[in-house]
């Protein structure tokens, strides 16, 4: 799902972006073994299938990220997003872990998505009017690629935004659409994010960092 080398790549430039920062991955489920009594009962509590292997693919990043880390494993497999300092997305086949504990933002957040189509009908519902004006300035070819793009980072700015409960991705406006390193906005006001993306083979992954009031 991510090539060894877009991995590293992955890695450099998320270091050259927030130097506190650093990162994990996994293709594969933890190990139940790994997991502590409360970890094992928030798992007993899913029924589905397809849940419980979301569930532990996220815990093996979390696990792989504590290994390079001073993190805990026991307690980060228990975070409850959003989270100042870990966030966590993951696909069908992968997981990725990012977090920042040293660093002075307000919230981390992370979106992995697979590549595929989005219906363009939609782009209204997480759009803001003037992101709608730009997004229809995009040669014809390339939107597909630029709203999967832009949904990843609004994903991301929502999951890095403190107590987020009942917050649309329309609340939040990037400074310039499509690009790969963005600023954008909370629109009520207070809270400004840095936004970093990669588009690789098989997957599109979005960084934000949310810094608060500060004007970017």
């Amino acid at each position: 799902m991510i090539l060894p080398a877009e991995w590293s790549l992955f890695l450099e430039q998320l270091q050259n972006f927030e130097s506190a920062a650093f990162a994990a991955y996994s293709l594969e489920e933890i190990s139940k073994d790994h997991l502590d009594a409360s970890a094992q009962a928030i798992l007993n509590d899913f029924k589905a299938a397809p849940r419980r292997h979301s569930w532990l693919l996220g815990r093996a990043a979390l696990y792989n990220l504590s290994s390079i880390s001073k993190l805990n494993f026991n307690e980060i497999a228990l975070t409850k997003f959003p989270s100042p300092i870990i966030s966590l997305s993951h696909t069908d086949a992968l997981a990725v872990a990012v977090a920042c504990p040293a660093g002075a933002q307000l919230g981390v957040g992370l979106d992995v998505q697979s590549h595929r189509e989005i219906p363009l009908k939609s782009l209204r519902l997480f759009l803001t009017s003037n992101e709608l004006k730009s997004f229809e300035g995009f040669q014809e070819e390339d939107k597909q690629q630029k709203a999967l793009l832009i949904w990843t980072q609004k994903e991301a700015v929502f999951k890095a935004t403190p107590q987020n409960d009942n917050v649309l991705l329309s609340a939040f406006e990037l400074n310039d659409l499509g690009s790969l390193e963005n600023n954008a906005s909370f629109l009520a006001g207070g809270l400004s994010y840095r936004v970093k993306s990669w588009i690789f083979s098989k997957v599109t992954i979005s960084v934000a960092f949310c810094v608060g009031d500060k004007v970017l």
